[in-house]
């Protein structure tokens, strides 16, 4: 999904990443600056964390191994395969 050295799936990445991240942060916004009614508790409790764990993935993921086999794959496609010479029993 390559055009031109341009990979598409790392910026599909990235931009899930953030959406995700700006998400969580507006939700904390919201949660501290407006009182929770007791009957919505739970259900707000549960999404926030849902939230940190999607965060925490995001975070594994850009900075974790994800990053070094991204980098490991960049490095494998630009290697070229040595030139074969002669027959096989030379």
């Amino acid at each position: 999904m390559k055009a031109e050295g341009f990979d598409w799936r790392e910026l599909v990445a990235y931009l899930i990443a953030a959406i995700i991240v700006v998400g969580f942060l507006a939700t904390q916004w919201y949660v501290l600056g407006h009182p929770i009614a007791d009957s919505a508790r739970d259900i707000v409790l549960r999404t926030l964390g849902t939230l940190d764990a999607l965060l925490v993935m995001v975070a594994q993921y850009l900075f974790g191994s994800s990053r070094g086999s991204r980098a490991k794959d960049r490095i494998l496609a630009e290697m070229t395969p040595p030139a074969r010479s002669g027959g096989e029993g030379s």
